[in-house]
């Protein structure tokens, strides 16, 4: 799932602009709006996998950071790279959700060192390919 997240997050950052900053940036999603979208997915991913219940300030935080998002996208066109940023904020957000999930033996350090010692012969296989 990280090595998806991670993939995702190349495709997106060498396609969409980083900031609104240009003009011509207007018609196009911006990579780091979208990145935002993690940590409001991981609230919302949390209710459905941790069964958790959020308050109706949380829910208004929610409903209130994807407007900001879509506030600063102005999705006028839509295009396979944002589609790529949205999956890469989704992937973060259930690597966080299920970082909560791990057994009271495991460490988050234990996980994160397994998620990396899988990323890493892909990123060189990668690698290899740019070269």
């Amino acid at each position: 799932m990280h090595l998806v997240g991670l993939l995702c997050m190349i495709v997106t950052l060498s396609n969409l602009p980083l900031a609104t900053a240009n003009a011509n940036a207007n018609a196009n999603a911006n990579a780091n709006a979208v990145f935002y979208a993690a940590p409001i997915l991981v609230m919302v991913f949390s209710v459905f996998i941790l069964r958790e219940v959020l308050s109706p300030l949380n829910v208004f935080a929610v409903c209130s950071g994807f407007s900001g998002i879509i506030v600063i996208l102005r999705p006028v066109e839509f295009n396979w790279a944002a589609m790529a940023a949205l999956g890469s904020a989704i992937t973060l957000a259930i690597n966080a959700v299920m970082v909560r999930k791990l057994p009271k033996g495991q460490t988050t350090v234990h996980k994160l060192f397994l998620n990396y010692l899988l990323v890493i012969p892909a990123s060189g296989l990668l690698a290899f390919w740019d070269w």
